[in-house]
């Protein structure tokens, strides 16, 4: 099997997470230590997330987020659900299937389907919550009988 060497997007990342906050030191300093708190809390999540895409993940389960995005973008949903199916059960707690198992069903008008895998999305990721609000907040519109905005 041969190995990736991922030492260069890791480089990347730290760089320009370090450059970014470097060059927001200055106003956060002013803001006080709670701000600059919670900017290395979302840097963290940052780098989760970028190392979550990387190529090394897609060769650990075999699912592409990449590949899902372009099949959703694409309008292929049906394609979309049944390619998130076949990684599921191998990987049942893999946010990104998860994920782009509740927006196909979403896009689909399935919102029973879709509050469940988006619920589960929340439960292996909490971070993912201001992503997934919107959408449970449009389905209990929707189950409630009022008007899509």
């Amino acid at each position: 099997m041969n190995s990736i060497d991922l030492t260069p997007d890791i480089s990347r990342s730290i760089f320009g997470l370090v450059e970014s906050i470097n060059e927001l030191t200055e106003i956060l300093n002013r803001l006080g230590f709670w701000s600059l708190f919670f900017l290395a809390i979302f840097g963290f999540v940052l780098l989760y997330r970028h190392f979550k895409e990387s190529p090394a993940r897609k060769e650990e389960t075999g699912f592409d987020p990449a590949r899902a995005e372009q099949l959703f973008l694409r309008g292929k949903v049906d394609e979309l659900i049944a390619y998130c199916d076949e990684h599921h059960e191998a990987f049942p707690n893999d946010v990104w299937i998860s994920w782009y198992r509740a927006l196909g069903h979403y896009n689909l008008g399935r919102y029973d389907e879709a509050k469940l895998w988006f619920e589960k999305v929340m439960q292996i990721n909490p971070g993912f919550g201001p992503d997934i609000e919107p959408y449970l907040a449009e389905i209990d519109n929707a189950s409630s009988g009022e008007p899509r905005h």
